[in-house]
């Protein structure tokens, strides 16, 4: 019997199924912005939006073991790494986790760059990890993991799991792949879990887990393909096949996100276009609304000092438009989930009430 994967081979095969009327939408197949919110303000392909229509309802009563394999396969394909290497989860957040668990036996403390995503210590701390946090430094061209300062601490004192952020949450920056490599290959005895949920599936970060077996890589279908509900994940590295037992997953779920493989060059496009808008926030910076440089999908701002809770208040409702507010270290920041030229449109407005003059 054929996979329900095998049938999403071709646009054509989802064309020809039988769909249920969409919403009406004034932006088509476009969310609200959710511009505060770390979330997706593209337009999905027209495969995976057949795909998810077409899933429904006849999937809901269905395990998913006939379509794994198949999708395992597809997902190898995608990464270039080896099949074996690879275990599906319940997203990037079930597999951080249960790498975490499989480690915890063999390894007691953490190491992680401060200003990392608060998740990693709200998953760490109850499972009895001593964590400790390296320097990362705020320069005039973006954020920056200080290597000599994680390379020192990874130098001494006990084994360690060390997680990384690529590109990192909050802040956007990411590290020089080489470098990675360089800091991976002479710390053989540590582990290093290396989330990369932000990049596409194929990416030098992921190559790592080839030629390293202390790397491990965290992926999912959330950020990058903008399919956080779907719950489809991964992890990938030589760690990972102690794993011998995988929870099921959804085969609506598997069947958006092998639709999205497909599609790649929809999102590799929508990926672009996140990434010139990021540059073009950072073009536009002042003293009062300083953008930093941004590998992912949300960019962070520093406003300036003498900007006032009135002020913000005051740009929220001239423009209808609400930013995700941060404290890094003490410091005021706002973050921007990237999107399409709506989203630029909405931050730059904000921006511009904002750092409008003051009648004093």
């Amino acid at each position: 019997m054929a996979s329900e994967l095998s049938q999403i081979d071709t646009p054509a095969v989802l064309a020809d199924s039988p769909l249920p009327p969409a919403p009406p939408s004034p932006e088509g197949d476009v969310l609200d912005l959710a511009l505060d919110k770390n979330e997706y303000n593209f337009a999905h392909a027209p495969e995976v939006l057949a795909a998810v229509k077409e899933a429904f309802p006849h999937s809901l009563s269905r395990y998913a073991k006939a379509s794994l394999a198949t999708f395992a396969e597809r997902l190898a394909e995608g990464t270039g790494i080896s099949i074996d290497l690879l275990k599906l989860t319940h997203g990037g957040e079930d597999a951080l986790l249960k790498t975490l668990l499989l480690l915890r036996p063999r390894f007691g403390r953490l190491v992680m760059p401060e200003l990392s995503w608060h998740s990693y210590r709200e998953m760490a701390a109850p499972l009895g990890y001593t964590i400790e946090e390296t320097l990362v430094r705020e320069t005039p061209d973006g954020f920056v993991t200080d290597l000599s300062a994680l390379d020192a601490a990874l130098s001494h004192g006990a084994e360690a799991l060390v997680i990384l952020g690529l590109p990192n949450n909050p802040t956007g920056h990411t590290i020089d792949p080489a470098a990675l490599e360089g800091l991976v290959e002479r710390h053989p005895r540590h582990r290093f879990i290396l989330d990369g949920v932000y990049n596409p599936l194929s990416n030098p970060y992921v190559r790592l887990v080839e030629d390293f077996p202390q790397a491990i890589y965290v992926g999912s279908f959330s950020k990058y393909y903008g399919l956080p509900g779907m719950r489809i994940g991964f992890m990938a590295g030589e760690e990972t096949r102690a794993i011998m037992f995988s929870l099921g997953l959804s085969p609506a779920g598997m069947r958006t996100c092998a639709a999205a493989l497909f599609a790649h060059d929809h999102y590799d496009d929508n990926r672009r276009s996140a990434l010139a808008l990021a540059d073009a926030l950072v073009d536009i910076s002042t003293p009062n609304a300083c953008f930093f440089p941004s590998q992912a999908s949300f960019i962070l701002m520093k406003p300036g000092a003498e900007i006032t809770e009135a002020d913000y208040a005051n740009a929220e409702t001239l423009t209808s438009v609400r930013p995700r507010y941060l404290t890094l270290r003490g410091e005021r920041y706002l973050r921007w989930t990237l999107g399409d030229e709506r989203a630029e449109k909405a931050i730059r407005a904000f921006v511009a009430a904002l750092t409008a003059p003051r009648n004093v």
